[in-house]
């Protein structure tokens, strides 16, 4: 059986990605920084449309470690990672001149650093 691991899923492209998977009889690993309201739907909606199973952890991939730390818990939870989406990101909304060192560091911890080390 198949297992994926998807961040970011507890809306948009994530959500979808998810339960297009879970439709293909899928395992899912759900991880969001999100409420454990929107992933407990998401987990609802993936059993619903064909998954075997689903669980599901609200992780902040800003924070270093984290992403090594959500691998091992799918790890746990299912023995294996058949495919990991990588959707989970952020950006800074702020203009361009205004970001600071730190804002630059939270986005590529999230958008490049997170998915790297899930990876």
């Amino acid at each position: 059986m198949k297992t994926a691991l998807v961040t970011g899923s507890s809306r948009g492209i994530g959500r979808e990605t998810a339960l297009g998977l879970a439709a293909k009889g899928f395992r899912l690993f759900l991880a969001a920084d999100h409420s454990e309201a929107e992933l407990e739907d998401v987990a609802a909606a993936c059993l619903e449309a064909g998954a075997p199973e689903a669980r599901f952890r609200i992780i902040d991939l800003g924070v270093p470690g984290q992403a090594e730390a959500m691998v091992e818990a799918a790890l746990e939870a299912f023995g294996r990672i058949d495919v990991l989406v990588n959707n989970a990101g952020m950006r800074c909304r702020k203009p361009f001149g205004a970001f600071t060192r730190q804002d630059f560091a939270a986005v590529m911890e999230v958008n490049v650093a997170a998915a790297f080390f899930a990876s």
